[in-house]
């Protein structure tokens, strides 16, 4: 049995993949309405009653990178009606992505189309007897697809179709990034953008992530820019096919969106459906206070937690940069060439990051000692490796044992040694 129809509308480039699995391309000309055009389109493919879902993104879709609370669609668009005013016109749509986990600040982006011919190509569709499933926007449609579906520390993709292209990122955070292109100069633009996506990541954690490229001719170029050979590549056909598996009446779905207890058709006017009614919403209103309560007691906790652990963390680098500078000016009283021990103190200053608070440093006899705790992991391969790799080089005037192991939350301890020739020179 044959799928839905996907139709993808990107500017005036139109793509439709019928259930069989075939895709037609149209070209619209700038000045052109390009809804006529895809019903004339789907009019030539799609069978009577045929489903059809919609990837939405015409030339008046503006995307936007937003913070916001973890709240649901609803009460989001109360929030966001305070800057972008155009999400209470009439003609408006909009769409949201859902919040991923472990995302620092709550970021989404936000489809405002002010504008929008969407109802009419949705009325369209309707006439002509084919039922809209749902319309999505086209990282959703990125973001449902495998390898990208199933990273959890993020990931790149790159979608070049004609002259449009798509260059988006979910850094380790969770947080995204969409850079649209247009125009001639779309190979090269996507080019520049994936190498500063790639900067998003630690030095020399490649992501996984799509490439879907379209036109041939620019294929070459594109498999050679940095970071796409750990790109999963896939025909425009296959990614189109995706869109099947995304959820209708979903967070990011621009129509269809279903409230939790749906409303029972109105059969007759009696009293036990007046009832029913409203035992439903008092229902519907009693579930809403509870998870409003849980939500608001878990949001303290975590801000009371976190409250409590930047205070510690305050703490423990004030009581970390009073040592340093105590050993540094005990050096500066030693008779003798002390330059190698001041190197150390000011090379672990700088290469301590925001992840590790320090708590102790020791330095006697010529053996090292840096006692600290792990607050994030801050990266793939962790904050007291990418310590221990800056101060380990091969060429400085001290020596430091092998890395411990460690993880967030823990405390931990570098043991090493300064050179010979320093120990000589702090000696009385």
């Amino acid at each position: 049995m044959p799928g839905s129809a996907v139709i993808l509308w990107w500017g005036a480039d139109i793509r439709l993949l019928a259930g069989d699995g075939k895709m037609l391309r149209l070209a619209v000309a700038e000045a052109d309405d390009p809804v006529p055009a895809i019903l004339r389109l789907a009019g030539e493919t799609c069978a009577p009653a045929q489903a059809v879902r919609v990837i939405y993104h015409p030339d008046t879709l503006d995307a936007h990178e937003v913070s916001c609370p973890n709240t649901s669609r609803s009460r989001l668009r109360k929030i966001l009606l305070r800057e972008f005013r155009a999400l209470g016109a009439p003609d408006a749509v909009w769409s949201v992505e859902p919040i991923r986990r472990g995302t620092k600040g709550c970021a989404t982006v936000l489809y405002l189309d002010q504008r929008s011919p969407l109802p009419r190509l949705l009325a369209g569709l309707a006439g002509g007897g084919w039922p809209v499933e749902g319309v999505w926007p086209l990282q959703s449609l990125v973001e449902a697809t495998p390898p990208c579906a199933m990273a959890r520390d993020g990931f790149l993709s790159l979608v070049v179709l004609g002259r449009r292209g798509l260059v988006s990122c979910v850094g380790p955070s969770g947080d995204r990034s969409l850079r649209f292109l247009e125009g001639p100069e779309c190979v090269d633009g996507a080019i520049a953008e994936l190498g500063s996506a790639l900067a998003r990541f630690e030095e020399g954690a490649t992501p996984p992530g799509l490439m879907i490229v379209e036109d041939g001719g620019s294929s070459g170029a594109l498999e050679h820019a940095p970071g796409a050979r750990a790109l999963t590549a896939m025909a425009a056909a296959t990614f189109l096919s995706h869109a099947r598996t995304l959820p209708a009446g979903g967070f990011s779905d621009f129509v269809g969106h279903r409230p939790f207890l749906a409303r029972p058709p109105p059969l007759r006017p009696t009293l036990a459906a007046a009832g029913l009614a409203l035992v439903l919403a008092a229902l519907g209103l009693a579930w809403n206070a509870r998870q409003d309560r849980a939500r608001t007691r878990r949001q303290f906790a975590t801000a009371r937690e976190q409250q409590a652990n930047l205070r510690q963390w305050v703490e423990d680098r004030a009581a970390a940069q009073a040592r340093i500078d105590q050993l540094t000016l005990a050096l500066s009283r030693i008779p003798g060439r002390a330059q190698p021990l001041c190197d150390f103190l000011a090379a672990l200053d700088r290469a301590t990051p925001t992840a590790i608070a320090l708590q102790e440093v020791t330095i006697q006899g010529g053996a090292l000692t840096v006692r600290g705790r792990i607050i994030d992991d801050a990266g793939p391969s962790g904050a007291l490796s990418r310590l221990w790799r800056v101060l380990a080089v091969p060429d400085a005037p001290w020596h430091l044992d092998d890395l411990p192991a460690g993880q967030v939350g823990a405390d931990f301890t570098l043991r090493g040694s300064i050179a010979a020739a320093a120990r000589k020179a702090a000696a009385p």
